[in-house]
């Protein structure tokens, strides 16, 4: 008798082995692989309009080819250029649009969208530091003034009789009341974050290396974590 039950025990195990395994095979079997230029790009991620968009595939985030330059939309921050994605810790590296080297040394290229986290399926990893652009319509005195690195904007529409790029730990204070908002980013550079003896050119070369996002939450939200991937130890 222990004997039937031991052997019905078995054949149970058996059963949920295999039905796991074709649950897992048929996760493994959707896995996409594509590219866009020269950057390689696979699951989680999948390009716009592209075959695996069209199957029963809704874990996957969505990248757009354009022109051969792979894109990523942010949701409410608009549409960055990928530098590049690290698939083993899970990373992708955004630039903003906006900026380039046109008039590197001259003048400074802004940012072409505003920042923001909201509904946005990527993490900000928590060594990011924001970067606060102001326009002002006189010259900041009484402040944390190494904070403040003058910008010379490339974008004649946006000239100002001065404007400043606000580094290092920020504060709701360090924005002068007669200032007003004119670009926001963030960025993982430790250059950035001591914020001091930084030149309009070397905020402008920091800022183009771009910032890094996690999609590792998101990895840990779908049925990825189920089937023995590595990361089932860093979501807990």
């Amino acid at each position: 008798m222990l004997r039937e039950e031991n052997l019905v025990g078995v054949g149970l195990l058996t059963i949920l082995h295999v039905c796991f395994l074709s649950v897992c095979v048929g996760d493994k079997n959707q896995t996409f692989k594509s590219s866009c230029g020269d950057m390689n790009i696979s699951d989680p991620f999948s390009l716009e309009n592209d075959y695996a968009s069209d199957l029963d595939y809704p874990d996957h985030l969505e990248l757009i080819c354009e022109n051969n330059r792979t894109m990523v939309n942010l949701n409410y921050s608009g549409k960055y250029h990928v530098a590049g994605i690290n698939y083993n810790n899970h990373t992708i590296r955004v630039v903003d649009p906006g900026l380039n080297r046109k008039g590197m040394g001259n003048c400074f290229s802004y940012p072409l969208h505003y920042f923001s986290e909201y509904r946005n399926p990527y993490e900000v990893p928590t060594d990011s530091h924001p970067v606060v652009f102001i326009k002002c319509p006189g010259p900041i005195t009484g402040y944390e003034i190494h904070k403040y690195i003058p910008i010379n904007p490339c974008n004649t529409n946006r000239s100002s009789p001065y404007a400043y790029a606000i580094v290092g730990d920020l504060e709701f204070r360090d924005i002068p009341d007669s200032c007003t908002l004119d670009g926001n980013i963030i960025t993982q550079s430790k250059a950035v974050a001591e914020g001091s003896n930084l030149s309009m050119s070397d905020l402008q070369q920091e800022l183009l290396m771009g910032f890094e996002l996690s999609f590792l939450p998101f990895m840990c939200d779908t049925s990825r974590v189920k089937c023995g991937h590595s990361i089932v130890e860093k979501c807990e």
